[in-house]
């Protein structure tokens, strides 16, 4: 069943991953460093406020969707539910902070960066339906709801570029819409495959709430750290500088797309794995298969990056040649850290997994600043730093836990209570 699952999973990203090359080819082309940068500084806030609105409950409802299959309509009205109304909360709080934090811009930058918080909502939807698609295993149906959103904004950029069109503003409409798409899509899955009836229980939401808050801290730092670094360099850095970090960042994450068909399958299958030897068993080979992937993908990646931005992607962009090269080193290794944190949440530590992206983000926030000193290299030796951290704690928890396992059942009982 993994086999399959990571074998859909890896389909989706891979057609992800070329519709996002194409959108971003050409928007750096139609749009140059500086208008990428405003694209990128319309669209980074309505995620980041989601992040903070789910307190953790994307995640619970894949666990609990894994764990009780007998849960699932309720699971899915709460979502529902949830997303009107801490979509909302989470809209009226990003209004007031985001034009504060971007500080002088344009106008009309502005003017845009508030329309379009009004996706908050809807991301957090989807999200929150993500999770249960997720846990149900419908990785055909999910893959499909993702693609919507970058087949969506692929067809229109094309569509803009060809005719002349495509602006910072025409693109930001683009995205809006295929975000509507891909949300919508996700709606009709759970409705066609899960077949919910309308109801909520009061047991359902008490643990889901309670599961995601105890992994909420990593959620909230794992999301946010991935762009975490575009978020500080908002306040601190030029549209220009940002535009170029942005395109080097975007194909940096190829691997870290690819790598997450491993870790988003792992974590319902060890989830539903009763013998934790097994469950380790089926994490270490995929941290192998992984490991080796990455090694294969960043070395000629490394090798091409002059050749991808400079001839690619235009002059403009070859400055960030070797940023690129950094963050191609720390997206190999967040993928595998985010494989490991898919094994804590899986064996029930979401706890362990939320220190890990905890003191990854203090470090990112730590180094930025200092960093910057050195340019754009700074800013992906900034990221990597929290990445590296990451991925050592990680390993670490994981040791322990090995550890802890083989003592007496009421001297484990005693040394996970810390957690």
């Amino acid at each position: 069943m993994i086999k399959r699952n990571i074998a859909l999973v890896f389909s989706t990203n891979a057609l992800i991953l070329g519709t996002s090359v194409v959108t971003s080819l050409l928007g750096a082309w139609a749009l140059g460093p500086e208008g990428r940068g405003e694209v990128a500084l319309v669209t980074l806030w309505p995620h980041l406020f989601m992040y903070f609105a789910s307190l953790g409950m994307p995640h619970a409802m894949r666990y609990w969707a894994a764990r009780r299959a007998d849960w699932t309509s309720a699971l899915i009205s709460q979502s529902i539910l949830y997303a009107m109304v801490a979509g909302t909360v989470a809209l009226i709080g990003a209004e007031l902070f985001v034009p504060f934090w971007v500080g002088p811009r344009h106008p009309t930058l502005i003017w845009m960066i508030r329309l379009f918080l009004f996706n908050v909502p809807l991301i957090l939807l989807f999200e929150l339906l993500r999770g249960v698609l997720e846990g149900a295993r419908q990785f055909g149906w999910l893959g499909a709801a993702r693609f919507a959103f970058f087949g969506a904004q692929g067809i229109g950029y094309a569509a803009l570029f060809l005719t002349g069109r495509l602006t910072v503003k025409t693109a930001v409409l683009t995205i809006a819409l295929a975000q509507v798409a891909c949300t919508a899509l996700a709606l009709i899955a759970v409705l066609r495959e899960l077949r919910p009836v309308w109801g909520t229980s009061r047991e359902v939401f008490q643990e889901t709430l309670r599961y995601g808050l105890r992994s909420y801290p990593g959620q909230l730092t794992e999301n946010s750290m991935l762009r975490l670094d575009q978020v500080m360099l908002a306040s601190l850095a030029s549209s220009a500088f940002i535009g170029l970090y942005a395109v080097a960042v975007a194909l940096a994450e190829i691997t870290v797309t690819l790598g997450s068909a491993v870790s988003d399958a792992m974590l319902p299958e060890v989830a539903v794995t009763t013998i934790k030897k097994d469950a380790r068993h089926l994490l270490s080979r995929g941290l192998l298969f992984l490991g080796g992937a990455q090694l294969l993908a960043i070395v000629p990646a490394c090798w091409l990056a002059p050749y991808l931005l400079g001839l690619v992607y235009g002059h403009e962009f070859a400055a960030a040649t070797d940023a690129l090269r950094v963050l191609l080193v720390a997206s190999a290794i967040l993928s595998l850290g985010n494989l490991l944190i898919s094994g804590l949440n899986g064996l029930g530590h979401p706890g362990l997994s939320a220190w890990s992206r905890i003191a990854a983000t203090l470090t990112t926030i730590v180094t930025m600043p200092l960093f910057l000193r050195w340019g754009l290299v700074g800013a992906a030796a900034a990221t990597l730093s929290g990445y590296f951290v990451l991925l050592a704690l990680a390993l670490l928890f994981h040791y322990r836990l090995k550890r802890l396992e083989a003592m007496p059942e009421n001297d484990l009982a005693i040394a996970f209570s810390a957690e």
